[in-house]
């Protein structure tokens, strides 16, 4: 099960730290009023930073997460342009080769219209 943790649930929390920390620091050691306020004062900006910081790696990980999307659909798409593209390609050459068949074809035909007129022209002066 999770848990959200609100804003000001952390906020209530560090401000009973910071108070925990002045009345230990005030109590158990020869710190000064001043000195403890800058601890805290230090405390707090570190707490400060690593919200920051925190905040600043959601941020990269949702970029990353939208980048690492983008690119995925860019495969998918590239990987879907290729398959199309063979496939017109192989229909080219499909294509290709039986213009090439008929050529010989129509050829071969030629050839045999040629072969019988000349004979019929070369049995006609024989006449």
């Amino acid at each position: 099960m999770s848990r959200t943790i609100h804003q000001s649930n952390i906020e209530a929390l560090a401000t009973r730290t910071m108070q925990g920390i002045g009345s230990f620091l005030l109590t158990q050691t020869s710190a000064t009023p001043t000195a403890i306020a800058a601890i805290i004062k230090k405390y707090t900006t570190l707490m400060g930073n690593s919200e920051a910081t925190r905040r600043e790696l959601c941020e990269a990980r949702a970029n990353i997460d939208t980048f690492r999307g983008q690119y995925e659909e860019d495969v998918a798409w590239s990987r879907e342009r290729e398959a199309k593209l063979t496939g017109e390609l192989e229909a080219l050459r499909n294509q290709m080769v039986e213009r090439d068949e008929q050529i010989v074809m129509l050829s071969m035909e030629y050839e045999v219209v040629r072969t019988s007129k000349m004979q019929a022209y070369t049995r006609g002066r024989e006449d």
